[in-house]
């Protein structure tokens, strides 16, 4: 029943982020043709999953740099022309323990970040 649940607050979740992205999407055209400008290059990539069970966890909330995405149905992620170098990555998901790191990334990079179930 918990899985059930936490199934549909994620696809409630997924259909609210998607339609605000699209009515966002041209006014942040811009600035994102301006961050490739300034030479951001490297993507970084990655997976979330249960520890325990190696699941993989869709609608984990990833924070990097101050701004927010989620994970995909299949519990990836692919966060296109980051800035070389450190960045603080915080992963938040509901009933598991938030997951914190900083990693420096000189090209492009795919993590696996597991989280450990309260």
């Amino acid at each position: 029943m918990k899985k059930i649940i936490s199934t549909l607050l994620l696809a409630v979740l997924f259909s609210a982020t998607t339609f605000a992205g699209n009515r966002n999407k041209e006014n942040n055209s811009k600035s994102e043709n301006k961050v490739e400008q300034v030479g951001s290059n490297v993507n970084l990539s990655g997976t979330i999953i249960d520890q325990k069970n190696n699941e993989t966890l869709a609608g984990a909330t990833i924070f990097i740099d101050g701004k927010k995405h989620y994970s995909d149905l299949d519990g990836n992620f692919n966060l296109m022309a980051l800035n070389t170098g450190k960045h603080k990555i915080s992963v938040e998901m509901i009933s598991y323990n938030n997951s914190q790191m900083e990693i420096d990334v000189q090209k492009d990079t795919n993590l696996k970040i597991q989280l450990i179930q309260e």
